[in-house]
Order: structure tokens, then sequence, then C-alpha cells
């Protein structure tokens, strides 16, 4: 998925998801987070949104995990997402 579909759903599509869309949605977010986390540090620009990310670390998205724990988990990617910082070209405006 990409960036603008991830960030398309909002906290109500989030609190009505399944287990097994949460854990896909987790996955997808996690996915896109470590592939801009790798460009960023590949870019050697200092970022705010890199700091939090190596502070709070990854996103985890475990079948293991209960329901609000996957909610969490997505609503914290989502906020990762977000951040104007997260990309090459934001970090270089910043």
């Amino acid at each position: 998925m990409k960036r603008e579909e991830l960030l398309s759903y909002s906290a109500e599509d989030i609190n009505r998801m399944t287990k097994a869309e949460l854990l896909a949605l987790a996955k997808a977010e996690q996915k896109n987070l470590k592939d801009a986390i790798r460009r960023l540090r590949k870019s050697d620009i200092s970022s705010p949104a890199l700091k939090q990310y190596e502070k709070t670390g990854n996103i985890s998205a475990k079948k293991s995990m209960t329901l609000n724990q996957l909610r969490h988990e997505v609503m914290k990617g989502q906020v990762m997402l977000r951040y104007k910082t997260g990309t090459v070209a934001g970090a270089r405006e910043f």
C-alpha cells in the first residue's frame, strides 16, 4: 500500500476493522515505515521523524496480539507516517 492509502483510514474505520484487517494494515504500515527509515538513513539527513522512530521503535504486528493492541500499533503507525519529515523530501525542506 502507498502512504496516502495507509493514511486514508480514520479512527472510526480502524475501530470497525476485524483483527485480520488490522493485522494486514499494521504489516503494511510496518513495511512502509521501514522503507522510509531506510531511505532517511541512506540520505544522511537529520530528521525529527527519524529521531522519534529510533526513540520509540518500529510498530509491531503479530498474530498473538489482541484487537486493542493492534489498534494501538496501527494508530502509532498512522502518527509516524503523518510526520512531514518522515520522507527524504520533507526532511530536506526542514
